[in-house]
């Protein structure tokens, strides 16, 4: 029960992805000897108790805007990603879908098998999405018409009454939808059209419907996907690694290794006046800590290993790069053998299994 409000405790369960079917309390009778006390739910219609029902989008919404209302702090800090910019403020709008992207049509090119031409995928899933719309609305439009009130649509912010006879629906079409009375019919069309939007985007996400294209995710997940299978015009002879989300901190010409690797890798610098203090720095955080370095190589070709645990050893090399080695046959300079950093260019292998 609701400590506020007394209330049973209503079971929500998602459904194939496409609808949110909520089954509300029962009335529960307690016996007291000969007496029999029947505990009222509150907040939920009487002819609804013990039934099971469908919560529409537009529920769902509200029930979310209460929640955020009531559990706001909790809710801030159990999902981070919501407040953006430390703005505490909350939109539900974010988990809702009110319009689609549509990408151009020259990413959704016509295939040609033979001497037919066949529609693409996209193009596919996109048409079925506007049909179940189109579809809803004449439904709406018909049941205002039977009940003789005006219809009301909306386009952004231009909102019109149609209060006048529309051409019948189509029966044949109407006889295609599931359901007996209008309302189911109108329900199911709701379903659908959430069915056909999941598969817009992950066609693995309706396990119902047989005949469906691939969604986005299909597009770009696997090796057959968009980024593992065609970036930059290559697989990843170019790349150590391609995955289905590239970072965002790493542009499309740089490749990110694991700190491991950047440890034990070392690019040979040759120390000069001006590169003195950062490798000094480099020297001084051993080959442990990035960005440091592993060995000096001397002007006679001699290397000098650093300590990974005696940091005086290192603090006193640093301080003599700059000095020339006592005994060395002609003058040079010395070389860091310093951890590879940003920047930096390197060959590697090819990754064929990712």
């Amino acid at each position: 029960k609701c400590p506020n409000c007394k209330a049973g405790r209503s079971l929500v369960r998602k459904e194939h992805n496409s609808k949110l079917t909520v089954t509300y309390p029962t009335v529960v009778t307690q016996k007291s000897g000969k007496q029999k006390i029947v505990e009222e739910v509150a907040t939920v219609d009487e002819t609804q108790l013990g039934k099971r029902g469908y919560m529409t989008s537009l529920t769902a919404k509200k029930h979310i805007e209460v929640l955020w209302k009531n559990e706001g702090f909790f809710l801030c800090k159990l999902f981070s990603g919501m407040a953006v910019s430390g703005d505490t403020t909350f939109n539900p709008e974010m988990f809702f879908l009110n319009k689609l992207v549509v990408p151009p049509s020259r990413y959704r090119p016509v295939n040609f098998v033979g001497d037919q031409m066949f529609a693409n995928g996209q193009t596919v899933n996109l048409q079925a999405v506007m049909k179940d719309a189109l579809l809803i609305r004449k439904l709406l439009a018909f049941i205002a018409q039977e009940q003789s009130q005006p219809f009301q649509t909306e386009n952004g912010d231009l909102k019109t009454m149609i209060d006048q006879p529309l051409e019948s629906l189509d029966h044949s079409v109407l006889a295609t939808i599931p359901g007996q009375t209008t309302a189911d019919k109108l329900y199911n069309s709701w379903i659908r059209l959430q069915s056909h939007v999941n598969i817009l985007f992950d066609s693995d996400m309706d396990k119902l419907i047989s005949e469906k294209y691939p969604g986005v995710r299909q597009i770009l997940e696997k090796k057959n996907g968009l980024f593992r299978k065609h970036m930059m015009g290559k697989r990843v002879d170019y790349a150590a690694r391609s995955v289905i989300c590239p970072d965002m901190y790493i542009q499309t010409n740089e490749i990110g290794i694991p700190m491991v690797f950047a440890t034990r890798l070392t690019y040979p610098q040759p120390v000069t006046p001006w590169n003195v203090q950062e490798l000094r720095q480099a020297v001084i955080n051993g080959p442990n800590e990035h960005p440091g370095a592993s060995m000096i190589i001397n002007e006679d070709g001699s290397r000098t290993i650093l300590s990974t645990t005696s940091q005086t050893q290192r603090e006193a090399i640093a301080k003599q790069l700059l000095t020339p080695s006592t005994g060395a046959p002609k003058p040079g300079i010395k070389i860091v053998c310093r951890h590879i950093k940003n920047g930096d260019t390197l060959l590697l292998n090819r990754q064929p299994t990712l």
